[in-house]
């Protein structure tokens, strides 16, 4: 008779025979398709982002899509998106729309700020270089 698991991995009752590692955790990343990265109307910047999961366990947490951008040689809030919904593992959001005046515009940073621990935060910011609609 095999002598039982939970005695070595202490698992008794937790429907999980692997013992947790630690290294499950979600990754919150960005996509901004070359397709759409910006597109001028009308004298507005439209830029299109995707917020994903590239980790091994769903971003669950909620957090923050901010886009900021250097207007004349300053730093200027350009918008703010409040993440509620569920990530899972490799997939991605439905693209979030900001509308922007490109006026005196010189770059645009974007970054994802979530409110869990993941395992790569080098992917959490993206950083267009301008001149944008001209």
């Amino acid at each position: 008779m095999p002598s039982p698991n939970y005695k070595e991995y202490n698992n008794f009752r937790s429907g999980d025979l692997s013992p947790p590692d630690g290294k499950k955790t979600p990754d919150a990343a960005l996509k901004v398709p070359e397709a759409c990265v910006v597109e001028c109307a009308q004298g507005s910047l439209i830029l299109w982002v995707h917020v994903g999961n590239e980790g091994s366990s769903p971003l669950t947490a909620p957090g923050t899509l901010s886009v900021t951008g250097i207007v004349n040689g300053q730093e200027a809030q350009l918008g703010n998106v409040d993440l509620v919904e569920v990530i899972d593992i490799g997939e991605y959001s439905d693209a979030f729309e900001f509308q922007i005046d490109p006026t005196d515009l010189e770059s645009l940073k974007i970054v994802v700020s979530p409110k869990e621990q993941e395992c790569d935060l080098a992917n959490n910011e993206i950083v267009l270089q301008g001149p944008f609609c001209q």
